[in-house]
């Protein structure tokens, strides 16, 4: 059976009130979505009240639910839109993250941007790359490159045209390009990123 198969399936189930199908997709998707939301706001307990008041609403509206086979970005537009709600009723002061909050460029993140994940010189240039983007750019990449969604879904996810995120995606990457010195290049998914390869002089 195809996932995109099993994913309807499973989803079915939770349209017709089985609590075993919600328990499947909250332990599926569960940290998932709390690493995208920690890159959205550094509030932890923020962050984990809106997952599960997302599962909740869910199993609430369960009979509602719309058909689906594709669980996770099904629930990361639905999680994204009620923490920026959250996120824009609290003080301005902490709203404005939303636009500036630096996205953690954890190590599992990082890994994906480099061919040698051993060297802590070159982990701490990317990171360093990774500040200089804006939260959009690093939002789209985050989707694109550490949840493997398609360029179709993060559309959706973020509410942006197709040619936008295409944008965010090239920009961001062309800009970590320019803050790298000595560059090498190597292949993720089916994209080619220009990155720098780290020595000493």
């Amino acid at each position: 059976m195809s996932l995109v198969k099993i994913e309807s399936v499973i989803w079915n189930r939770l349209r017709a009130g089985e609590e075993s199908a919600l328990k499947e997709i909250y332990e599926e998707y569960f940290d998932s979505l709390i690493n995208y939301g920690l890159r959205m706001s550094p509030h932890t307990e923020l962050v984990e009240d809106s997952v599960q008041e997302l599962f909740i609403e869910i199993w609430r509206l369960h009979q509602n639910l719309s058909p689906t086979d594709n669980i996770k970005n099904y629930l990361i537009c639905s999680f994204r839109r009620k923490l920026i709600k959250k996120l824009k009723s609290r003080p301005v002061s902490q709203s404005e993250e939303i636009l500036s909050q630096e996205v953690d460029t954890d190590s599992n993140f990082i890994n994906q941007l480099i061919d040698n994940e051993e060297s802590i010189d070159l982990q701490n240039r990317i990171s360093k790359a990774m500040e200089s983007l804006s939260s959009r750019q690093k939002e789209a990449i985050y989707l694109k490159f550490h949840e493997g969604l398609e360029y179709e879904e993060i559309c959706e996810s973020m509410e942006l045209k197709y040619q936008s995120v295409r944008n965010l995606i090239s920009t961001g990457i062309l800009r970590l390009r320019e803050y790298l010195s000595m560059i090498s290049l190597f292949y993720i998914g089916n994209e080619y990123i220009t990155v720098t390869k780290y020595f000493n002089y």
